[in-house]
């Protein structure tokens, strides 16, 4: 656990034992929210522990704002079916508020990756949510949620457009994982030729060319859908275990970009590093 993870820690505690469960909640949820965002290995144990406590007391936006980051982490870890199940029921719980933002970020990936029609609209509340709260930490996953969705119809202009920005203001705040994860979409536009120096690793290295050191990263990590994604950029072999993992998902619009015809995919115009293209069945 980092610095701020235990100063949350330290906060939970010090509302609990005073019987302010509101903030004692809020403090357990932004430590939820931070495991997730920076891919702890014990993210999911942080969550359970925040959603029981919201359950416990009561406090159902607090339990709706962690189960929309369970389903992001279940997405993440490629366990989809129990992530689409936290995600609707976080947004069923309410109405599109702020407690409902990351269970609609999860669920707007979930329809992108299986090209649904609906995608379109949760991602309009999606984008139109980040907006309204004008924070990054709201705008990056956002950012991120429609660019895939772009990079996905293979507009990838559009995937540089989405991106830009919020980019530019990562920078300035220098979390490595807002500023690689942002980074990443920018090379795979084809807007980025190098890795910014405070993007992690994971991001890093694909950008630089190193697709199996990167999905290897992401395999440690237990990001299994990271690590598709990083496959993506590499050969023949690599394809094929990408591809096996979106139709293991029926992750149908993701299995699609790869039977994009060669060299539509170079890393130069935003894509995979494969020179001949993919040629799986």
């Amino acid at each position: 656990m980092d610095r701020g993870g235990a100063a949350l820690d330290e906060a939970f505690a010090l509302a609990d034992a005073r019987g302010l469960h509101d903030h004692a909640a809020r403090a357990l949820v932004a430590q939820a929210r931070e495991s997730v965002e920076h891919r702890e290995p014990a993210a999911e144990q942080i969550l359970d522990r925040a959603i029981a406590y919201a359950e416990e007391h009561e406090l159902d936006g607090y339990r709706r704002y962690a189960l929309g980051f369970r389903a992001l982490r279940r997405l993440d870890r490629g366990a989809w079916k129990d992530g689409e199940i936290d995600a609707r029921e976080a947004i069923s719980g309410g109405g599109p508020g702020i407690s409902s933002f990351p269970a609609l970020v999860a669920l707007g990936r979930f329809q992108t990756l299986r090209g649904e029609p609906a995608a379109t609209a949760t991602l309009d509340q999606v984008a139109a949510l980040a907006r309204r709260s004008g924070e990054l930490l709201r705008i990056w996953p956002a950012t991120v949620v429609r660019a895939e969705h772009a990079w996905l119809a293979g507009e990838l202009a559009q995937v540089a457009e989405e991106v830009g920005q919020a980019y530019e203001h990562a920078l300035a705040v220098s979390d490595p994982w807002m500023v690689g994860e942002l980074a990443f979409w920018r090379w795979r536009a084809g807007a980025l030729a190098h890795a910014p120096p405070a993007a992690t690793e994971p991001y890093r290295l694909s950008i630089e060319g190193d697709w199996q050191a990167a999905a290897d990263a992401w395999q440690r990590l237990g990001c299994m859908h990271a690590r598709a994604q990083a496959l993506t950029h590499g050969d023949q072999s690599a394809l094929r275990q990408a591809l096996a993992f979106y139709k293991r998902h029926q992750a149908l619009a993701a299995a699609d970009r790869l039977r994009v015809p060669a060299g539509s995919l170079n890393p130069s115009t935003g894509g995979s590093a494969t020179p001949e293209g993919i040629t799986v069945a």
